[in-house]
């Protein structure tokens, strides 16, 4: 369900909590400082709570994220945000009788850092300024989300070089920011442009590996980034909660599509692996040969697996049951960095997979009447989708526990994920109990009034559809790509064309 926009004592009370764990936030400004609009969550991701914030609320833009409360300090830590946040939610604050002193974290922070070289920001903006640029159109300008991105991928790469590189190029970085923090986006996307090759240049020569990885391929830092949260889950207190923070903070940057950004983290995080808990069976790259032979099985498999359940290609309930459960048990073994395991099980259920692939499919549509064949095929179809959707769920619930398992701050979030299933509750078999009773009647009434108790389930299953989960669960979830909602929805809709 979709949250409610909060004021005055529900705001001081989420923010009570705050006080001992971050909180998940979505603030929209609006137009005046009263009709800002925002939410709060103590378990949402703040990514769903940012987009209902943009949809809903009365401005063009929303900023989310999490917050904690220290005094009269809001400290924000947004995975999106957008020009002068923390004066514009202070303004609506008061308009709800609470003062605090909201704070972006990292933009703050770094204009302090940086306020001892005395910078002047026009000297270093009018090399990169528009004559042209209307400053006020800021709808037509880059996307503020899009620059805030590169600011932050920017901010974290100049903190990383050495003092005096940093002492170079502390004015130019300090100048960007406050362009960005003006509102002046397309200033500071180009100043970006030019300040970023002198970041890079400087990392080179210092030796850091940022800045070298320009070609890093996506799904091979996602497969490293599972291997190294792995590892990192295996280790004992207090190393394992620091490194799971970083583990987190390293899938948020690959999620933002940082790739340069990630790879360097991950390089540093794997450094760190091998000083606390040595991996003897790892290559140079920090991957184990298990996890090699794991990822290949995966890469062979998986076109074929989405294949075999889509067109039901498994002979029997027992055949498709036993490769789903040697599949998942595979998949999760590799998902906690168990890769022998993870082998294993796909070992085992080759031959059923490669069983599927070569047979036609289940026969119990080649044995009923022309007339009724269109609901028997809409039955296999439901059967095969629901088997999607709960596989697709569990890669869903696994990719949360990887990224929130073993942060203290966010482990509620992962002990929760059993929560999930229970949206999925109400799309369940009966339709296809329903369109079987439909293949069995006979012709005329009695096979139309269960075809029309068939249309009513398909509306309820596509009324389901419609909430605010499925809305958002498929790629707006903050965590993995599946494809939950888009399989129901392909089937339901083939299926009422079977029934019309």
């Amino acid at each position: 369900m979709a949250e409610e926009p909060l004021s005055g004592p529900e705001i001081k009370k989420i923010i009570s909590k705050s006080r001992k764990k971050p909180v998940s936030f979505a603030f929209n400004p609006g137009k005046d400082d009263a009709d800002g609009y925002l939410l709060l969550h103590l378990k949402k991701p703040a990514k769903m709570l940012g987009k209902q914030a943009k949809s809903e609320g009365d401005g063009g833009k929303a900023a989310f994220g999490t917050f904690e409360t220290e005094g009269k300090v809001m400290k924000l830590e947004c995975e999106l945000s957008i020009p002068a946040l923390s004066k514009k939610l202070k303004k609506y604050l008061k308009t709800q009788k609470i003062s605090l002193q909201p704070v972006v974290l990292g933009e703050e922070d770094l204009e302090a850092a940086l306020a001892e070289h005395n910078a002047d920001p026009d000297a270093f903006y009018d090399e990169f300024a528009d004559e042209d640029a209307d400053d006020t159109a800021e709808d037509d300008g880059p996307d503020a989300g899009a620059v805030g991105t590169r600011i932050k991928a920017m901010v974290t790469a100049f903190k990383a070089l050495p003092d005096p590189a940093q002492a170079k190029l502390a004015k130019p970085v300090e100048t960007v920011v406050a362009a960005f923090k003006a509102g002046k986006l397309e200033q500071a996307n180009a100043a970006i442009d030019k300040v970023m090759p002198a970041i890079e240049a400087a990392q080179a020569d210092s030796g850091d590996p940022v800045g070298q990885t320009g070609t890093a391929d996506r799904a091979g830092l996602e497969t490293q980034l599972k291997s190294l949260a792995g590892r990192v889950k295996q280790l004992e207190e207090p190393q394992k909660s620091k490194l799971a923070k970083v583990v987190q903070t390293l899938a948020g940057t690959l999620k933002a599509g940082d790739l340069d950004k990630t790879a360097a983290g991950l390089a540093k995080l794997a450094q760190a692996l091998d000083t606390v808990a040595p991996q003897s069976t790892s290559d140079s790259s920090g991957t184990s040969p298990e996890q090699e032979r794991y990822s290949t099985l995966f890469a062979e498999m998986e076109p074929q697996v989405q294949t075999a359940l889509r067109d039901n290609r498994f002979p029997d309930e027992k055949s498709r049951g036993d490769f789903l459960k040697l599949w998942e048990w595979g998949n999760n073994n590799a998902a906690d960095g168990i890769y022998d395991k993870a082998v294993a099980a796909l070992t085992r259920a080759q031959p059923l997979l490669a069983a599927a692939m070569a047979s036609e499919g289940s026969d119990y549509a080649a044995d009923v009447p022309e007339d009724v064949k269109p609901f028997a095929i809409s039955r296999l179809k439901w059967q095969s989708t629901l088997t999607t959707m709960h596989s697709e769920l569990k890669k869903l619930q696994d990719a949360i526990r990887t990224v929130c398992n073993g942060d203290p701050e966010l482990q509620p979030v992962a002990d929760s994920v059993g929560e999930l299933d229970a949206y999925l509750d109400r799309l369940d078999d009966r339709l296809s109990d329903k369109l079987d009773e439909v293949v069995n009647a006979a012709p005329g009434s009695d096979r139309e009034a269960l075809k029309a108790q068939a249309r009513g389930l398909l509306k309820e299953y596509q009324s389901e559809l419609s909430g605010d989960f499925f809305r958002v669960i498929d790629a707006d979830n903050g965590f993995a790509n599946v494809a939950i909602a888009s399989s129901a929805a392909s089937a339901l809709s083939e299926i009422e064309s079977a029934l019309k």
